[in-house]
């Protein structure tokens, strides 16, 4: 596969200068990763358009008292409109930042708001929002028809899935989503990411799968800053020679 190149950066929600005063530090690493140290919080982030229009997008909104909301989504269709959708997405977000302290009834609130302008396009898209809050040391999560999250636990060096199945946005305007809360402690480490890790094929159709995914974050768990970026590197090696057409986000968020 041709090594992706970077033409524009998908929709993105990254309030720098909340991050700040919470006294962080950025700076890029390898496969266009960029981290963001927040206290309690160790984020790397890497999002890579398939072509010129991305239909991923991303972002972290420092809440307040501990919290800090990351979500991640994915636009069905690969074209012009389905960026549109997604600076649309980026901009409801935007205004209704508060509100993502509880993921669960945001997803509601969002679908409902957004649902005429989807339908009209014949568009929709999956979600994952996640409120890590370092005070208290939890996780709370909720996805729209999105793939599942994947949770290391350092203390049993073990993988769990976060999230279950749910509706995409766009497909009903009264949907309804599970809120999912866990333990979240100094050394764990949360992946999130779009099919377009998940469902990358090589030349051979040959799927990337979940399996080779748990198997990466099992082995990087303890090591966050080559989460992401030894992930970007292994699906691209992964392709080589593949045709692909599908944007690939992938966010790691490892308590300190």
């Amino acid at each position: 596969m041709t090594a992706r190149k970077k033409k524009k950066t998908s929709p993105s929600l990254i309030r720098i200068s909340d991050v700040l005063r919470s006294g962080s530090r950025m700076s890029t690493e390898e496969q266009g990763a960029v981290r963001y140290l927040l206290p309690g919080l160790d984020i790397h982030l890497s999002s890579i358009p398939a072509g010129a229009q991305g239909g991923d997008f991303y972002g972290m909104v420092y809440l307040q008292d501990g919290r800090t909301a990351v979500f991640a989504g994915d636009i069905s269709g690969h074209d012009f409109s389905s960026s549109i959708v997604a600076t649309q997405v980026i901009n409801y977000i935007d205004g209704h930042q508060d509100a993502l302290a509880f993921p669960h009834l945001f997803l509601h609130e969002m679908a409902d708001a957004l649902y005429n302008t989807l339908n009209s396009v014949g568009r929709f898209f999956t979600a994952a929002i996640c409120v890590a809050d370092v005070e208290r040391n939890t996780l709370s999560y909720a996805s729209a028809g999105h793939p599942p999250s994947l949770l290391f636990s350092n203390e049993h060096k073990r993988i769990h899935s976060v999230g279950g199945k749910s509706l995409p946005v766009g497909f009903d305007q009264n949907t309804t989503y599970v809120l999912t809360q866990r333990e979240f402690v100094p050394g764990d480490a949360l992946l999130i990411y779009t099919d377009g890790v998940s469902s990358a094929r090589s030349a051979d159709k040959d799927e990337f799968g979940m399996k080779r995914l748990a198997g990466h974050v099992l082995a990087h768990g303890n090591n966050p800053a080559a989460m992401v970026p030894g992930l970007i590197a292994r699906v691209n090696e992964f392709c080589a020679g593949a045709q692909t057409s599908d944007d690939i986000t992938a966010i790691c968020l490892a308590r300190t």
